[in-house]
């Protein structure tokens, strides 16, 4: 769930502290928190329950659609989804990067220049890969990549940019490999 490889192991809880402490041993292992793990979710433009998905979030507006069945069309939802394919939705999930320094978090509204209210931003940090404030947003559906926009944070303005997601390219074993290839037959 962060764009690089990784493992979730699940143990009884009386041999957690165990393996825990066997893991720490080792050169390669850095144990981190949450807030890393979100970060590299947001590089990624990877949604989250509770932020960009939610029970009234089809996967259409998510960007999600290659999730679905391209066969079954018999599932909960279907109905609504079917027609999103077909005529288009009023939302979208985009990237948001913001240009000025800031941070925009969740609740952050999103802005064209012109003054309209365009989105709210569903998740937010800072990348440090970018060196940057990025976050996820849905935006009103007519919203294009590389288009100007602003954000409101504590009552000030700041220069932002719709970019399209993944921030950063994964870094799977892969992915590495695909780009070593993809740049060898180039």
């Amino acid at each position: 769930y962060t764009g690089e490889d990784g493992f979730e192991i699940s143990v009884l809880n009386q041999y957690a502290p165990t393996l825990w402490n066997a893991l720490l041993e080792k050169e390669v292992v850095k144990p981190i928190g949450l807030a890393a793990r979100d970060g590299l979710r947001l590089e990624m433009g990877y949604p989250l329950y509770g932020h960009e998905l939610d029970e009234t979030t089809s996967p259409i507006e998510a960007d999600l659609s290659w999730v679905i069945s391209k066969n079954n069309t018999d599932f909960i939802g279907a109905d609504r989804v079917l027609k999103e394919k077909e005529v288009g939705v009023t939302r979208k999930r985009f990237g948001i990067k913001l240009l000025d320094r800031g941070v925009a978090r969740e609740g952050t509204e999103v802005f064209c220049h012109e003054g309209k209210k365009l989105g709210v931003m569903t998740s937010g940090g800072h990348s440090p890969i970018l060196n940057a404030s990025v976050g996820m947003a849905y935006l009103d559906e007519a919203c294009q990549s590389d288009t100007g926009v602003y954000v409101r944070v504590r009552n000030r303005n700041l220069s932002a940019r719709i970019v399209d997601l993944p921030f950063i390219e994964a870094r799977t074993k892969s992915n590495v490999k695909k780009q070593a290839k993809e740049k060898s037959n180039g």
